[in-house]
């Protein structure tokens, strides 16, 4: 792989990620990931930003914090934090299955905002 510097790997890698439900890919992609030295969850994250979506677990709960949070608190108050995870779970389960957040995101991804 001398012939793609990192950008172009990381390209290369999130095409193979996209397409990897075919064995060979899937190969392929596990040994760019470890030539990159990167995991999946760090690839997707690097596509995310690239593309201008949600890139990390901090961006993530800072967005739900200025969206979501204020309504949970108005109904439930600042300290229920049964209600602000539930909602935290509900807004990103609704974000993955709109394809906002990538599944490994939504998996790995933990509630780490002010209400936290």
């Amino acid at each position: 792989m001398t012939d793609f510097n990192k950008y172009d790997s990381i390209e290369y890698a999130e095409e193979l990620y996209i397409n990897s439900r075919d064995y060979a890919r899937a190969n392929k992609l596990q040994f760019l990931l470890e030539e990159l030295g990167m995991t999946e969850l760090e690839l997707v994250e690097e596509w995310a930003e690239e593309c201008g979506l949600i890139a990390s677990e901090y961006e993530l709960s800072a967005l739900f914090d200025q969206e979501i949070a204020p309504i949970v608190i108005e109904q439930y108050g600042e300290n229920d934090e049964p209600a602000m995870s539930e909602a935290f779970n509900n807004w990103s389960d609704g974000l993955c299955r709109d394809d906002v957040l990538h599944e490994l995101q939504y998996y790995n991804y933990c509630y780490v905002g002010k209400y936290a």
